[in-house]
């Protein structure tokens, strides 16, 4: 705020010789005169007006001086102004022009005064250059004996060596109401052509029913004015941001946020307070660390905005995860003849900490209540386990394939073409002639075993004799694909 003088005409050089600071509005004269312009007060209105409409009397144009910069202000004081009962409200209203050659802009400032107070308050400063602006400041809760002060003035900038401000139009008006006002006009309202109830002030109505609407306003002279027709209708739109998680947890990690999407409809995202570019669309994608923080989005259809707005959260540590055959349980991840395998998450702080969410799946698909770190595969095929943290963060684990290996069909050893029993005086017995199916002769892992006759078996030929007589029973056992298999019959050896 700046200091002002004492109300004497006498202590501002310019335009206080043409206003008598102690002449009230109702009902008095305004002393002095300015050329090309007109004072008039009615009612509670006071008025001053540039017939001229080119800024004329009320302007400044500043200079700095030869020496150096001078911040050069003056002052327009309004009369003292009474406005007796309407002093719930206070406009004051005035087009002003603001100019510099370089620098700083200059400024107007509005300054106003209760006759009781002993200091001035700052209203309002105006420093944006402009070829033409019209502006109104509000004062809330005149009393009745009312300064207003209007400073034009120019900051200490070596950059500026002229300014210019000028004042073309001042009306100061005491009243209750809002919006630009007809002063003794009569206000006709109507929706779809029939008259409206209206309430105060008559200036402006607040609607809300879809309708087309006009006014029609008649001023003192009984002349009326009739608006154009706005037709204003019912819009439903209404917004609540989901997402697919709250959290970026990772460097590649994304939250996609999504409003419904609807007819008709504009989309604007922002990330804090700045706009995201190409987001005219009902989802977004935030990737990647440095995304984390607010997102809003303005949905809006047919003029109407609704917004809502989400945080998403950065989280600092990667989960990663992974899974293993246990070794304890078998010897490769190999289903042999319906044998255990054992899958679990190698992750000790998953499994320790006791409360991460597991997921396991077989070829892609969900196991359904498979969600614990560990799972016993019964099938073959791709297993995999998808594991989220206590960040809400998920993450997918290694996969491994789990193949399953059976006995041929019908694999054995089958003596019956021998009889129930052979001489002891047979001599030598080729074993794979009685292994079923043939092709499992050709395998180079097998090998033939018996507890009784173990010393007699060499390769798949066994001695007869050496055997000795008695019940012998023969085991073929042969290695594929880490899995074992093993088949045994009883032969009997005959004695003498």
């Amino acid at each position: 705020m700046h200091t002002l003088p004492s109300l004497s005409p006498t202590d501002t050089a310019l335009f206080a010789q043409t206003f008598d600071s102690n002449a009230a509005v109702n009902g008095a004269a305004v002393i002095g005169s300015i050329p090309g312009w007109t004072a008039t007060s009615s009612n509670n209105t006071f008025l001053l007006t540039d017939t001229t409409n080119n800024f004329s009397g009320l302007s400044a144009c500043m200079y700095e001086d030869a020496t150096g910069v001078i911040a050069y202000t003056d002052t327009l004081f309004l009369p003292v102004i009474d406005f007796g009962t309407y002093i719930n409200y206070t406009r004051i209203r005035f087009d002003y022009e603001m100019q510099a050659d370089s620098g700083a802009a200059p400024f107007l400032e509005i300054l106003t005064k209760d006759a009781a107070a002993s200091n001035w308050v700052s209203e309002q400063t105006f420093n944006e250059l402009g070829v033409f602006s019209t502006t109104t400041v509000d004062l809330s809760n005149p009393s009745s004996d009312y300064y207003i002060a209007i400073v034009m003035g120019m900051p200490d900038d070596a950059d500026s060596p002229r300014k210019y401000v000028g004042i073309d139009n001042i009306s100061v008006r005491g009243d209750e109401f809002s919006g630009p006002y007809c002063y003794d006009c009569d206000y006709l309202y109507l929706r779809d052509g029939i008259p409206m109830q209206v309430t105060a002030p008559l200036d402006s109505q607040t609607i809300s029913i879809a309708g087309s609407y006009q006014v029609i306003v008649t001023n003192s002279d009984n002349c009326p004015d009739t608006s154009a027709a706005l037709v204003y209708q019912d819009v439903s739109v209404s917004t609540s941001i989901s997402q697919s998680t709250q959290k970026i947890c990772g460097p590649g990690s994304s939250v996609v946020m999504s409003v419904d999407d609807c007819v008709d409809c504009d989309f604007q995202w922002y990330f804090g307070t700045t706009p995201l570019s190409n987001t005219d669309t009902s989802a977004y994608a935030a990737t990647g660390f440095g995304s984390g923080g607010r997102y809003f989005v303005d949905v809006v259809k047919g003029g109407c905005v609704v917004s809502d707005t989400v945080d998403i959260v950065e989280v600092d540590s990667v989960l990663e995860v992974a899974i293993d055959f246990d070794v304890v349980v078998s010897s490769s991840p190999t289903i042999c003849n319906g044998s255990d395998v054992l899958l679990y998450d190698i992750c000790d702080i998953c499994i320790i900490g006791g409360q991460y969410q597991y997921q396991w799946f077989l070829n892609g698909d969900t196991i359904v209540g498979a969600s614990f770190e560990s799972y016993q595969v019964d099938s073959a095929g791709q297993y995999q386990v998808a594991v989220v943290d206590t960040n809400n963060c998920p993450a997918t684990s290694n996969t491994i394939l789990v193949t399953e290996f059976a006995e041929p069909a019908g694999f054995a050893l089958d003596f019956t073409p021998l009889g129930s029993a052979i001489p002891l005086t047979y001599g030598l017995l080729d074993l794979d002639s009685f292994l079923l199916p043939n092709i499992l002769d050709t395998i180079s892992s097998g090998t033939y075993s018996s507890l009784t006759a173990g010393g007699a078996i060499s390769g798949s030929m066994l001695d007869v004799a050496t055997a000795g007589p008695g019940q012998h029973f023969i085991t073929f056992s042969y290695v594929d694909d880490n899995c074992e298999f093993s088949t045994t019959a009883l032969i009997e050896v005959l004695t003498g």
